[in-house]
């Protein structure tokens, strides 16, 4: 659902990764395969455009042996994916399926809101369906479930130090204000 935090846990996660960790995340729809593919060579430093489907996977492939057998994980992350081409999610799919020695080389999170579901109940994507491992749906919060007394600063320009609030997550219905405690801001 909209406004329920999605995209500040995704937030929160990259900046928490682990370095050995090669993680993407994109969130723009793209209207087609190529721009799909060159997308991910930008953002994995391939360092390659790709003109052809073929030439792209062979590539990819090679760049997640290589970065595998140097103990490091790739992770594909995919926000908003109810806004990109539904064809796009059978090709994605299909990057799941690369593997060295049985080991899956990329770790692929679709992040997304409810009309995710529609998507993924279609015949065309029974196979994207069974291969999700692990489902996660984030409700919104009421007022009570967000009361909390932790200082620190404020995503979005609010501080605590301002004596404004002694709640951790504010939620109006125009707005989300996430209040952490940062040890490291000090």
């Amino acid at each position: 659902k909209k406004g329920t935090g999605k995209t500040l846990i995704l937030d929160t996660f990259l900046r928490k990764i682990s370095q050995n960790n090669l993680t993407v995340s994109i969130s723009e729809p793209v209207s087609d395969y190529l721009a799909f593919a060159n997308i991910l060579s930008r953002e994995f430093t391939l360092n390659k455009t790709f003109t052809g489907k073929g030439e792209f996977l062979i590539h990819f492939k090679k760049f997640l042996q290589k970065t595998r057998l140097q103990n490091k994980k790739a992770s594909l992350i995919i926000d908003d994916i109810h806004k990109f081409p539904v064809f796009l999610l059978e090709e994605i799919r299909l990057l799941s399926n690369l593997d060295l020695d049985y080991v899956k080389l990329i770790n692929i999170f679709l992040i997304g809101r409810t009309e995710i579901k529609g998507m993924l109940s279609t015949e065309d994507n029974k196979a994207l369906q069974q291969r999700i491992g692990l489902r996660f749906q984030l409700e919104p919060l009421n007022e009570l479930e967000t009361k909390g007394t932790k200082g620190g600063f404020a995503v979005g320009g609010f501080a605590p130090s301002k004596g404004l609030t002694n709640e951790y997550l504010r939620i109006t219905p125009d707005s989300v204000r996430i209040y952490i405690e940062d040890p490291d801001a000090k």
